[in-house]
């Protein structure tokens, strides 16, 4: 497996896009936010993707020039419909318009109803918490996760993010789904032909199994707890959006022809509103540094929710990231079809 030029590939892809009748802009919007997730070690929800967002485009799934409306807003709320735009688009005018009410007004939470599938949710917390703001944001997505006591599936993988800026270090960035694993993660687990972790899948017969091929239904982590925040996250975002709940949402693999009816929502404070904000980032610092402080397991280092995904992202800006080589020709089969010259030149290996 060879590591590459993050930028060339994310250059590629945005050819990709634009060659899929997406305006220059919102490509580079989509391919900015998957470069990311594989900067930071996401791979899940990194350059894979792009296979399932080009033939939703083709189908018809996506709109390539559909723009997201706000349809109902307050100063520090807003409703905005993603009339089918590609979802890291609809979460793009979303994240910003959060931004700007919440520095504005104090607070603010802005929610999304058919958006799509919207990338990884700690881009979104950076993208609009920056130095300044604390973020939690939360999706639902179709049905894929077995509810705990339940034999069948009934909500999605669901997650949930939450960024604290702080002062001397990267923010406080906690990004997780509900179920053990993301669906992304199956998706990365059979390009590399991996085993999956234990417990975290069952097969078409409700059998646990550690085969990515194999592996229908997700499971949520840590039981009745997981569960508990899928149901609060579906709330959150389905209810008051008005959007489909588990299985009435469109399948995002599937039904690559239909509107993804998922739901999302950002909700934004300025860390201001009880202090000073170098007060509280240095409070932010001071955690960080008693987690540091705490003596490790394997004689390491603890780290703080985050801190491996910014170190990810600092050092595969020079060293490259790593693309198994069935998402290389994937890729450069999908840049064929729309006529790119040369897309192999695109991949470059970082020595």
């Amino acid at each position: 497996m060879a590591r590459y030029d993050a930028k060339r590939i994310r250059d590629l892809v945005v050819k990709i896009l634009v060659c899929e009748k997406m305006s220059e802009e919102d490509a580079q919007i989509t391919a900015d936010a998957l470069m990311d997730a594989n900067l930071c070690g996401r791979d899940s929800h990194g350059f894979l993707r792009i296979g399932n967002y080009v033939e939703r485009l083709r189908k018809g799934g996506t709109k390539a020039d559909a723009r997201p409306e706000i349809v109902k807003e307050t100063a520090v709320s807003a409703l905005i419909d993603g009339k089918g735009a590609m979802g890291i688009v609809a979460a793009h005018e979303a994240a910003m318009v959060c931004r700007k009410k919440a520095l504005e007004n104090g607070m603010a939470f802005i929610l999304v109803r058919n958006g799509g599938h919207y990338g990884a949710g700690g881009y979104w917390g950076e993208q609009i918490g920056q130095d300044d703001l604390i973020v939690m944001n939360m999706t639902n997505t179709e049905a894929l996760v077995v509810p705990f006591g339940g034999k069948d599936i009934a909500l999605g993988t669901n997650p949930i993010t939450i960024y604290v800026p702080a002062n001397k270090y990267p923010g406080i960035l906690y990004d997780v789904a509900t179920s053990t694993i993301a669906q992304g993660k199956l998706f990365d687990y059979k390009l590399r032909n991996k085993e999956l972790p234990p417990g975290c899948a069952v097969d078409e017969e409700g059998w646990e199994t550690t085969d990515p091929e194999k592996a229908l239904y997700l499971t949520s982590f840590g039981g009745h707890k997981g569960y508990g925040l899928a149901v609060m996250i579906e709330a959150m975002t389905a209810c008051l959006s008005g959007n489909g709940i588990g299985k009435e949402i469109r399948s995002l693999n599937v039904e690559t022809d239909k509107i993804n009816n998922v739901s999302y929502c950002f909700w934004a404070m300025r860390t201001d509103l009880f202090g000073t904000e170098d007060a509280f980032r240095s409070n932010v610092d001071h955690l960080i540094e008693y987690l540091h402080a705490t003596p490790a397991a394997d004689g390491k280092k603890v780290y703080y929710p985050g801190e491996i995904e910014f170190t990810n992202r600092n050092e595969n800006l020079i060293r490259g990231i790593d693309i198994p080589s069935n998402l290389e020709k994937n890729l450069t089969a999908i840049a064929k079809e729309d006529g790119i010259h040369s897309p192999e030149s695109y991949f470059c290996p970082v020595k």
